[in-house]
């Protein structure tokens, strides 16, 4: 997903797409830095009571993740 940091917290940020802004948890947030452009690969963490995304910033980063 590519777009724009518009905030940063200690565990998310906030990346903004199109006017519409998507809270991202990400290993590390403040190796992004706000109102610049980033691609971010994303994983959606689906649950009965949760819907989550997760970023990285390279493909290899998201890639460790275990499948299933």
């Amino acid at each position: 997903m590519l777009g724009k940091v518009t905030e940063i917290d200690a565990s998310t940020i906030v990346l903004e797409v199109n006017g519409i802004g998507y809270e991202i948890y990400t290993p590390n947030p403040y190796s992004f830095d706000v109102g610049a452009s980033y691609q971010v690969f994303l994983y959606q963490y689906i649950r009965e009571d949760e819907n989550s995304l997760y970023g990285f910033k390279t493909k290899e980063e998201k890639n460790i993740l275990p499948k299933g």
